[in-house]
This record gives structure tokens, C-alpha cells and sequence, in this order.
């Protein structure tokens, strides 16, 4: 058993899965749809570590799942993916190996948006996270579409023309993430009731082509 790491808050141990699973069970009032695993690449530095305490933390998400306290599990990274801290295959991997076939690994988070292109452009060449998640059979969250809302400021006239012209400088950030092969669903806190119905009207647009996202990509760079 890996011990909590104190420095940067985190930890993967089972026993601590299973008190945080009980918390978010008791506000919740019933049993959460899916969990997710937050950012293990701030657990241990080493590779061969980080693979030990997912495997742990999965056990403890696997024994939560088969007796219905949970319904499912999954992985919400930052670099993770990005940095090769881990791959797709290596977390189901680790699910079969805890949970065999029929493991309750569900879905995978990471940042999908203007300014992380690459998993986009990875998707469109046929090869990356996207695509790995999509052979899988994941649900992919993509989170911070809007970069926390600082992607607005750098929505000029001519980039939202590139990308949808009668779209708001919202809608057409939001389109890319929503547009990127593999992505099932795009995670979205809005402050505004406004800004709420604004996003609701990217979501209603046809998706961008890869043809189209190949020429945002072009303009904008990965």
C-alpha cells in the first residue's frame, strides 16, 4: 500500500477510495452514476509506482461498483495522457486485470479545446487518446473547452469566422471540443443563465467536419 502523500494532497490508497466513495455518497443521497479517479498523475513520480496505486485504486473502484455502491469508475487527468505518465491501454488494462472482461472502468477526462490541440489532431490522424478511448469503448469527457473561460479572450473575429461564422465567440470554442473525433460529451460550468443558452446553442450545431478541423488546427497550431 502506497502512503498518502501529504505534500501534494493526494492519495490512491484503497482504504482512502473507499471513505472518500462513503462522503460522496451520503451528500449525493444515493449512489453516484460514475467516479472518477482525479488527477493520478500527482501521486507517485515513478511510472511502475503510479501503475501499482492505480491498480489499488481500481481494486477499491471495482469492489465499490460490484456492490452497487458506485456505477461505474474512471480516470480525470490533466498531463497524464499528455505526458506519457500513462496510456489508454494501460488503464484498461489495469481494469481487466482487477475486474476481468466485465470490469467497470466507464470513462476518461482530459482537456480537449483550442489551446490543447494535439489530442485533436492526433484523433484526426487515426492514432491517440481519442482514438484509444473511442476502440475501448469509453465515454470521453472533455474538459475545459473554454479554458476556464479564458479562451474568450483570444476569440478574435477572424478565428470564430474560421471556425463557424454565425456561431458567438463561446459557441465556436465550444464547437471544436464538441467536434473532436471520439468525444462524447464536454464538461461545462456556466456563471449565467446567458451564457448557460449560449453554450446550449453550440451544442445544437452541426459538427465540424475533419476536413474543418483540419483548418482550424492549420490556423491556429497545436
Amino acid at each position: 500500500m502506497l502512503p498518502y502523500d501529504g505534500d501534494c494532497g493526494h492519495c490512491l490508497t484503497g482504504p482512502y477510495i473507499a471513505w472518500q466513495l462513503t462522503r460522496s455518497r451520503v451528500r449525493l443521497g444515493r449512489a453516484p452514476d460514475i467516479v472518477f479517479l482525479h488527477n493520478p498523475e500527482h501521486g507517485p513520480a515513478d511510472r511502475a509506482e503510479l501503475s501499482l496505486a492505480l491498480r489499488e485504486a481500481f481494486e477499491a473502484l471495482e469492489d465499490a461498483a460490484a456492490s452497487g455502491r458506485i456505477g461505474g469508475y474512471g480516470v480525470a487527468t490533466w498531463t497524464g495522457l499528455s505526458s506519457g505518465m500513462f496510456t489508454i491501454p494501460d488503464l484498461t488494462a489495469a481494469a481487466e486485470a482487477v475486474g476481468g472482461s466485465r470490469h467497470h472502468f466507464r470513462a476518461v477526462q482530459f482537456p480537449v479545446s483550442l489551446v490543447h490541440l494535439a489530442v485533436v489532431a492526433d484523433a484526426l490522424g487515426g492514432h491517440g487518446a481519442l482514438v484509444a478511448a473511442r476502440e475501448s469503448g469509453l465515454d470521453v469527457f472533455a474538459s475545459a473547452a473554454l479554458g476556464g473561460g479564458e479562451l474568450l479572450g483570444a476569440m478574435t473575429k477572424e478565428l470564430v469566422r474560421v471556425i463557424a461564422p454565425a456561431a458567438s465567440p463561446a459557441q465556436a470554442a465550444l464547437l471544436v471540443a464538441l467536434s473532436a473525433p471520439g468525444v462524447t460529451r464536454v464538461l461545462l460550468s456556466a456563471g449565467t443563465s446567458a451564457h448557460w443558452t449560449d453554450a446550449l446553442g453550440a451544442a445544437s450545431r452541426e459538427r465540424l467536419p475533419p476536413g474543418h478541423l483540419r483548418k482550424v488546427i492549420d490556423v491556429v497550431g497545436t
